[in-house]
Parts: structure tokens; sequence; C-alpha cells
């Protein structure tokens, strides 16, 4: 939860009640020593609540302040933790991905993070926000956006998208549900026939849009950090890259159960989808003949995806979950410890190698 409309919906929550009982306490986080404008707005936040005896904390933030002067009379106050459940932060948008980087995305985990930001221009740049996707910004209310990531060179067929619009639409039948479906593929331009069965899937659903266009990877982290739910019910997955990839960034993810996902997906970090095993199509897969793969329960993933749109605590306990074992499993020290497994397994290894 990132901008001012958040903000202004919790002032409206707390307004008129400002005791310690009621208040969840707040971080304050920016340029708290800082000569600059949006420093001496923190400042004078922290002045406030120190004189209702609100709880919060103050982080100071030094990054790209370059050589400006420093106003110090917070500077006995200045913690280094954010214990409270609020991080506010005095940031200005352009600067915010420095910010992250320096503090750290453990610093803005099980957190609500609303940035107050000051922008001297009539137009926010697009590139900044979730508008830039055309997904439903905070002040539009509650809402759940759901993905699904694929390739049309990747053997449709195999991905299976036609599954995940529709079981979205048995799960939100009624059509005005606040949720959103973004279908986000590539190279669906070469196969236009394709395109139109899954738009014909759709239905002319308003809810559900397509995103054909190729985004460097950065761009399409932040689509995925953007949405609140990954759906893949996929017939087969070597190993399922974009799966890993929303956990990581602490995302739930609803998939079919089976396959190379179960390498890092459980029971207890995601929701796996039972399915039951099919015969491949002639021309479904490469080598494909006399072989099976799975075709995954489209009620269950629509019982799922209604629970998670339902419940936002259980999207946070369940991303929680998924980070952690991900991190665990195919984090940078898994891989290399795989590697020089692998690698002592095979009979090799050179002096300085890492041992197993």
């Amino acid at each position: 939860m990132w901008g001012l409309n958040a903000l202004k919906a919790g002032w409206q929550q707390w307004r008129g009640k400002p005791d310690a009982a009621s208040w969840p306490g707040v971080n304050l986080v920016g340029y708290a020593t800082g000569g600059l404008g949006l420093g001496e707005t923190l400042r004078r936040f922290a002045e406030v609540l120190e004189q209702h005896g609100l709880a919060h904390s103050v982080v100071d933030v030094d990054v790209n302040l370059g050589g400006r002067a420093r106003e110090l009379r917070l500077a006995g106050r200045v913690a280094q933790d954010n214990p409270y459940p609020v991080n506010l932060l005095f940031v200005n948008a352009d600067q915010l991905p420095d910010v992250k980087k320096h503090l750290g995305a453990g610093f803005f985990q099980d957190r609500v993070n609303i940035a107050y930001w000051f922008w001297e221009l009539e137009r926010f740049p697009q590139a900044l926000g979730a508008g830039h996707f055309g997904l439903p910004e905070v002040a539009d209310g509650p809402s759940c956006v759901f993905l699904s990531v694929f390739d049309f060179h990747s053997y449709l067929s195999r991905k299976n998208p036609w599954a995940v619009i529709r079981s979205f639409r048995q799960a939100f039948a009624r059509g005005d549900e606040p949720v959103t479906l973004i279908m986000k593929s590539i190279n669906g331009h070469q196969a236009p026939q394709l395109m139109a069965t899954l738009a014909e899937a759709a239905q002319g659903d308003p809810r559900i849009r397509f995103m054909d266009a190729f985004m460097p990877h950065r761009e399409l982290m932040a689509l995925m950090s953007h949405c609140d739910v990954l759906v893949s019910l996929h017939r087969s997955e070597g190993f399922g890259q974009g799966l890993a990839e929303a956990m990581l960034l602490g995302k739930p993810v609803v998939a079919t159960g089976y396959s190379g996902n179960l390498d890092f997906m459980t029971e207890d970090n995601s929701v796996l989808v039972s399915a039951r095993l099919v015969p491949l199509g002639a021309d479904d897969y490469p080598y494909g003949q006399g072989q099976f793969w799975a075709e995954p329960n489209e009620h269950e993933a629509a019982v799922a995806m209604a629970a998670l749109a339902s419940d936002p605590s259980l999207r946070r306990a369940m991303g929680r979950r998924a980070r952690s074992a991900v991190q665990t499993t195919n984090g940078g020290s898994a891989c290399v410890q795989a590697l020089v497994q692998g690698l002592a397994v095979a009979g090799v290894g050179r002096p300085g190698l890492p041992q197993a």
C-alpha cells in the first residue's frame, strides 16, 4: 500500500480517537536529520505524535542528500529499527527505490507501507505507480488482483491459461466483485487464433485484462509486485520460474500440484490444486506421444481464489511462508550448495572450491 490516499484512509480510521490504546504505532521513515522540506515534515509529525503520547519511532535515511545541511533536533530520538506495524515514509517517489534498497526488503515486510509524497508537477509519473499497469489504486477501495503469466511460444496447451480464466469467472460469478485478472503474455501477436480463444473464454468480462507485450525483467517484477496472487493452472512445468519469483516477492501462488514446481511449492507455502493425469494430444508437446500430464481441478482453483480474495490476512500469511521457503530452497546459498554437491558427485573439483 503506497500513496497519500492510503494515508488519508488511515487518518479517517483513526481520526477522533488519538489515544495510546487505539493507536497502532507508526515508524516515521525519512530524512529525520536532513535540512530539507520533507525532513521538516517528518520532524513535525514526530513532535505532534510525541505531544499526544502516541507510539512512534524515527528512522533516519541518509540517502542522496549530498552536501545538504543538517537539522539535528531529533538526532537523540533516531532508532535503528521499525517496531510498529506501519511505515510512514517521508521520501518522494523518485527516491523511493534507492531508499528501499538501502533499508532492505525485510524493513518493509509485514508492514503497511504508506508513502507521504510531495510531487511538484500536475501529472504524477505513471511508471512509478500501479496505474502504469492499469491496476486499481488504493483509492479504488478493497480489491484483489490476480496475475497469470505465460508465453505463447511455450506450448499454450501446457500453460493452460483458459483454465485460469474459467476458474476466475467461476470464483467471481456475480460479476461485481472488486477483483481483477491480468493475463500477461508474450508473443500472442504471433498466434492471433489462440489469442482469440482466450478472449472468447473471457466473454467480455471487463475485470479480465489482456496484456500481451514483452517487458524487461525489472518491469515484469514491478507488475508482479503490484498484484496480489499469482495463478498458474499449468499441465506441466519444468521448474516454474515465475512461480518462484512471485513467492520471493511474498505473493501467494495458486498452482497445479504437479511437476517441477513441487521442488519448492508445498501445501504449507502455496495453494496446490489437485489434478488428474491425462494423455497428451498429438500436437501438445514434442515427444508427447504416449505420455501424460496434469488436468487441474478448476473448481478447486476457483474456491482457493475466492478465499484469497476475501481474506487479505490469509494472503499476507501465505506470502510470508512462500518467501521464506523459496529463500531457503532456491536462494543464492542453496544454489551454490547444490552446484558444489553436484560437482562433487561428478568427481569434478579444484582447489579453493567450497566444500559441500
